[in-house]
């Protein structure tokens, strides 16, 4: 089975993918508002999928939509919600943006770890 390795290193399993749509398989809506959640621009500006074949790095690609359909049992009760999860090209001023946030953010996190450390030395002086 192959799996969709967001750059926070979350995985997503996969029943198939082909271009640039991936499917997958939830068991419910709570599921499907996490992974809505995960699917951000900055999550998804670099990925990688792992099949029994190898590892396949993709870049520059930005979630167009999610569609879902229903599975459903004999009885016509819903079992599991098939994702789909399509993603588009990015043009060269989103790859920029998407990049230069991606930065911004690492920054921040390091500005946060700085000040977090300052404090915890003033505090034990």
């Amino acid at each position: 089975m192959s799996k969709l390795i967001l750059k926070d290193k979350t995985e997503i399993e996969l029943s198939t993918h082909y271009g640039d749509t991936f499917v997958t398989v939830i068991d419910n809506f709570a599921e499907l508002d996490e992974l809505k959640d995960k699917l951000t621009d900055a999550n998804t500006v670099i990925m990688t999928v792992q099949s029994d074949v190898g590892e396949e790095t993709i870049t520059g690609l930005k979630l167009q939509g999610i569609t879902t359909t229903f599975i459903k049992n004999e009885l016509g009760a819903i079992t599991q919600i098939q994702a789909l999860l399509m993603f588009r090209a990015m043009d060269k001023v989103e790859q920029v943006e998407a990049t230069l946030t991606g930065r911004i953010d690492a920054l921040s996190n390091m500005m946060l770890e700085l000040m977090n450390s300052e404090e915890e030395e003033e505090g034990n002086e």
